[in-house]
Parts: structure tokens; sequence; C-alpha cells
């Protein structure tokens, strides 16, 4: 079974996530795509679940999921490139590592401001200033260690150069936030300020 199926199922089994195909909660051995469900539990904001995370059959183990379907209710929340910034407009850091982390702490910021927390990231664009795959997954691995698995649809890109002098990281992100206005209720990462 590949990983990422397996993650969903060892989820389902916690009481985390619920797994389905065509609308009826399935086994393990179902073949074909499924979806999963974050199971709505408590979060700062109290908020409905808005978003289901899906995986299908045939596609490599990865620690994110492929596809995130949105509840048409909701209110997109689009937020523009968070840099590794401090509040007073200098780099901080000077690994990939450090660089990602505060960049998703800045994200996480961001979001706060539309009502929204990281859990209701539906799409993660991840921008590396670097040719070397090692510094990607370095940075990868930084913003995994809070965002768990399944990590939201990612896309890890490698680029020339970024905005600011010795910039090394920045996160572009959608989320998805209930009808209500409210943040996601499924169990994830909350950065507060």
């Amino acid at each position: 079974m590949p990983a990422a199926r397996r993650i969903a199922f060892e989820l389902a089994g916690e009481g985390r996530v619920d797994v389905t195909q065509r609308g009826e909660r399935v086994e393990p051995d179902a073949r074909g795509p499924i979806r999963i469900r974050w199971i709505d539990a408590p979060s700062r904001s109290g908020g409905v679940d808005t978003t289901a995370r899906t995986s299908s059959s045939g596609l490599a183990p990865v620690p994110y999921a492929y596809a995130a379907s949105v509840d048409t209710a909701s209110r997109l929340v689009f937020g523009s490139g968070a840099c590794p910034l401090t509040a007073d407009g200098v780099v901080a850091g000077d690994s990939f590592a450090a660089q990602a982390t505060r960049a998703l702490e800045n994200l996480s910021r961001a979001l706060g401001g539309s009502g929204a927390v990281l859990a209701d990231v539906v799409h993660l664009r991840v921008l590396v200033a670097s040719a070397d795959r090692a510094h990607l997954v370095e940075a990868w691995d930084a913003l995994a260690a809070v965002l768990g698995t399944p990590a939201p649809p990612s896309t890890l890109m490698g680029v020339a150069v970024l905005g600011y002098p010795g910039q090394l990281v920045e996160l572009e992100a959608v989320a998805a936030v209930g009808a209500a206005g409210e943040a996601s209720r499924r169990q994830g990462p909350v950065l507060r300020p």
C-alpha cells in the first residue's frame, strides 16, 4: 500500500480523518481514489471544516496531499509571499531551515489577520533560492516538522533569486475559511505571534 494511503488509514484508525470513496466509508483494501476529510476538532476559532485533502492510487507515496477540495461556501484567503523577515524588515536566519521556519511564522501571522490559521491552508508554494536539491529538502523538512503529515498540497521550487538580499526562502499560500468567516476546526498547526 502506498505510504500516503497507509498514513490516511492510520489517521482514520486514530479517529482524526474519515476515508471515503463516492461518499461511503471504505476499508484499507479498497481500490481506486479515496477522499480524506479531517474530523472536526476544536481550534482557537471554533469554525467549521470546509476542505478535504485527497489521495489517488497509482501515485508515488509523498508526505503531502496531492489535492484538496474546498467547499463553495468557504472564503478563500490568498497570501502574498511570506518572507523570513523580522519586524524590522531584516532577513532572519542564514540557513534554509531557519528561514523556512521564520517565513512560516510570518505566514501564520498574515493568515491570522484574515481569520485563518495554518490548518486552513489548501495549497502551499515553497520557493527556495537554490539549484541544489539538498537545500530544497532542508527547507521542506523544517516546514514539515510544523505542518505535519499530510501537509497541504504543495509545490517545492528552486528559483534563481528572491526579493531581499540574503533571502533563501519564500512561501505563498491559499487558505479556505468556513462560511461563517471562522478558521477551520481541523486539527493542525497554529502558530501564534
